[in-house]
């Protein structure tokens, strides 16, 4: 047996999950890019279903405590489960299907973007000091409070990178979007192997025992049967319905789901972590600014967009400039800005029974 010392590091568990959230995202980056789907609907499909995979792992923990709140401490305590994220990320993958009539293979680039984010989550998780095994195998780790336990989330991320390369084997053999489903199938496959190996205090939510299991390994269960019958269903039909006889998705469209994500991200920015915001912007960022491009080359005609776009600065400038000459105004200014006035300024206003005078 082997064991090793460890001192539970919760930089460590931030480092690897923005690192996990990164890589997924150049993932699914690359896949826009290769197959010439790189556009504002795509991005923005993107981060909203990023959103929702964050979301949804803090959700059902919040369940979890309306449903057995003397388990909780603090309201605002409230950790992390992928499983939540998973099946939320799975609701909003078919909404912005529907909606913004996305390209079917880009939800096998999120199947295969879902498990590689989970493999580099998961040494995050040992060095952070959470999901690790409850019994003691070949390779231990010891942490600083004296819990000897099994290097259980390692073996996790292998059973993810087998999964991946499972994927890619299969992937010619599955019609554009059942990849998802498979993913899904797997996750939920292995997480319900491995909960036999945690004590209730490892799982984070639904740890309650119910007919000789766990809650949530009845969850894990039914997303199990879910992700097979939605892929029964994509092998079934038609690998160009999806997309065949669609329009591209009106403007209006994605930016109502835009600011769907926006205004989603806003409401719930108590709920989330710092590093759970910076997830969600590292697609968002991106995807703001090319949806402002595209409006912008919507709105304005080719030939004089340059000329358009001097024209919106120029009322900036004169507006930053303009002064009042009234005696009982008087403005001092220290410095010069783009667009607007920094210094000092000693406004007094007074009612005009005169409507000539401004």
């Amino acid at each position: 047996m082997m064991e090793f010392s460890l001192n539970p590091s919760p930089s460590a568990y931030q480092i690897f999950f923005v690192a996990a959230f990164t890589c997924s995202y150049l993932i699914l980056l690359f896949h826009l890019l290769r197959n010439g789907l790189f556009n504002s609907q795509n991005l923005i499909a993107v981060t909203f279903v990023f959103l929702a995979f964050v979301l949804g792992a803090k959700l059902i923990t919040l369940i979890d405590y309306h449903l057995y709140p003397a388990n909780y401490e603090h309201i605002n305590l409230l950790g992390q489960m992928a499983l939540g994220g998973v099946f939320l990320s799975f609701l909003a993958l078919l909404i912005v299907r529907k909606f913004l009539y996305i390209d079917p293979t880009i939800s096998d680039a999120f199947g295969l973007a879902l498990l590689v984010g989970l493999a580099l989550q998961k040494p995050g998780c040992l060095l952070g000091g959470c999901c690790y095994g409850a019994h003691s195998g070949f390779i231990n780790v010891s942490y600083i409070d004296g819990q000897t336990a099994s290097i259980l989330p390692i073996y996790e991320a292998l059973a993810y990178i087998l999964g991946v390369c499972f994927l890619l084997y299969i992937r010619k053999r599955l019609r554009p979007g059942s990849m998802f489903y498979v993913a899904m199938a797997l996750f939920a496959l292995l997480q319900f192997t491995t909960e036999f190996t945690k004590e209730e205090a490892q799982t984070i939510a639904l740890a309650q025992p119910f007919l000789r299991l766990k809650a949530v390994q009845w969850v894990y269960l039914g997303l199990m049967m879910l992700s097979l019958g939605a892929l029964i269903q994509s092998e079934r039909q038609c690998s160009d319905c999806a997309t065949l006889g669609r329009p591209g998705p009106s403007l209006i469209r994605q930016v109502v789901v835009l600011i769907l994500t926006i205004v989603l991200l806003f409401f719930s920015r108590n709920l989330l972590y710092r590093i759970e915001v910076i997830a969600i912007n590292i697609a968002l960022i991106p995807a703001f600014m090319y949806c402002l491009i595209r409006s912008y080359q919507v709105i304005t005609i080719p030939q004089y967009r340059i000329i358009s776009l001097f024209l919106s600065i120029i009322p900036l400038l004169l507006m930053s400039q303009s002064v009042s000459k009234r005696d009982t105004v008087n403005f001092s200014y220290h410095s010069v800005g783009l667009g607007f006035k920094s210094g000092n300024a000693h406004t007094s206003i007074t009612n005009d029974s005169d409507p000539d005078n401004c």
